[in-house]
């Protein structure tokens, strides 16, 4: 499966996360007049392991970036995806939760937060 598509699909269906986005996750970019809080996703890298020669399965590094008012927020919102995402194993895939960063960003408009995590054993 492809990398945002399994993250759209957990996030989606969580709870949680449905609770504080609703259907706001989007891959890449928010439309322009998306209301806050909302999540964008995006694969940062995906590789190919071999063996002999022939594909077995992929790795891919794909980043979440949460958007809100407040900055309480971003930290609800971030706990929740962790909480969705980090340590599922859907199928032969494990997602593993590898950090997150606050953003610079002016205050006036929003805060916002990265997410990291690896996937592992994506078939291609």
């Amino acid at each position: 499966m492809e990398p945002g598509a399994l993250l759209f699909s957990l996030l989606s269906q969580a709870p949680s996360v449905v609770a504080l986005l609703g259907t706001r996750i989007f891959p890449i970019l928010a439309p322009q007049t998306t209301p806050f809080p909302y999540l964008t996703y995006q694969v940062i890298s995906q590789n190919g392991n071999e063996t002999m020669g022939c594909i077995l399965e992929d790795d891919a590094r794909v980043q979440l970036s949460i958007f809100a008012k407040t900055y309480a927020e971003v930290c609800t919102i971030a706990a929740a995806t962790r909480a969705a995402l980090a340590g599922q194993e859907v199928g032969t895939v494990l997602l593993t939760f590898d950090g997150n960063r606050d953003q610079a960003s002016d205050p006036t408009t929003c805060y916002f937060r990265t997410q990291d995590y690896l996937l592992t054993g994506l078939t291609p």
